[in-house]
C-alpha cells in the first residue's frame, strides 16, 4: 500500500510540475493561452486521484483504465500479467480489501495472524486486544463485523471484558488466496 501511495504521489507531484511548466511555457505563448491552460486544467482533474469513484465496480475494467499500471510496470523492466477476472470488482472483495488497505497499520497484525493461522490449515483464530487502544480495537471490530456479514468469517465474537476477539475463517480458496496478498491488488486497483 505504501509503495503504490508513494508512486501515485510521485506521478502526481511530477505531473504537477509538468503541469505549471506548461503553464509557463503558454502564459509567454500568447497564441491560444486560455484553450492549452484549459486542457491541462482538465488533464489534471482527469487524473486527480480524489475524483475517482472506488465504489465503481467497472472503474478498472477496461484495457484504458489498467493500462498506464501495466506501462508503468514495463517500463521498469518487471513482467506482469493481468487476470480479468480479478479486475471484477463486483461483490465485496473491493469494500473489504479498501478498508483493510486505509487501516492497515492498525489490521496489520490481524492480517497476520489471519495468514498463519491459514497456513497451519486451522480455521481459529484468536486475538488478544488489551493492548490496543480504544480506537484501535473498535477498528478492528469494525473490520471484523465487515469481514462477518460479507462471509469473509463464519464467525465473529468479541469478549469485551477480556478483550478477546476470535474469528473462524472461510476456507474457500479465494477467501485464503484474497487474505495471502490478493487484497492488495484489489486495494491498488480500487
Amino acid at each position: 500500500m505504501i509503495f503504490v501511495e508513494k508512486v501515485l504521489e510521485k506521478y502526481m507531484a511530477l505531473y504537477k510540475e509538468l503541469y505549471q511548466l506548461k503553464q509557463q511555457i503558454a502564459s509567454t505563448d500568447k497564441s491560444s493561452t486560455s484553450s492549452k491552460a484549459e486542457t491541462l486544467r482538465a488533464a489534471s482533474a482527469r487524473l486527480d486521484i480524489s475524483n475517482i469513484d472506488i465504489h465503481n465496480t467497472t472503474a478498472m475494467s477496461s484495457y484504458q483504465q489498467y493500462k498506464p499500471i501495466e506501462t508503468w510496470f514495463q517500463a521498469r523492466n518487471i513482467k506482469m500479467s493481468v487476470d480479468s477476472n480479478a479486475i471484477d470488482t463486483t461483490g465485496f472483495f473491493d469494500e473489504v480489501a479498501i478498508h483493510l488497505g486505509e487501516n492497515y497499520a492498525v489490521l496489520k497484525k490481524m492480517l497476520d495472524q489471519i495468514k498463519y493461522v491459514q497456513r497451519r490449515g486451522y480455521s481459529n483464530v484468536k486475538l488478544l486486544l488489551s493492548k490496543n487502544t480504544q480506537r484501535e480495537i473498535k477498528t478492528i471490530r469494525t473490520f471484523c463485523q465487515e469481514l462477518y456479514n460479507y462471509s469473509f468469517v463464519e464467525r465473529y465474537f468479541y469478549h469485551k471484558k477480556d478483550q478477546v476477539l476470535r474469528l473462524n475463517l472461510q476456507t474457500a480458496k479465494t477467501i485464503v488466496n484474497f487474505f495471502n496478498g490478493e487484497w492488495l491488488e484489489w486495494f491498488v486497483l480500487m
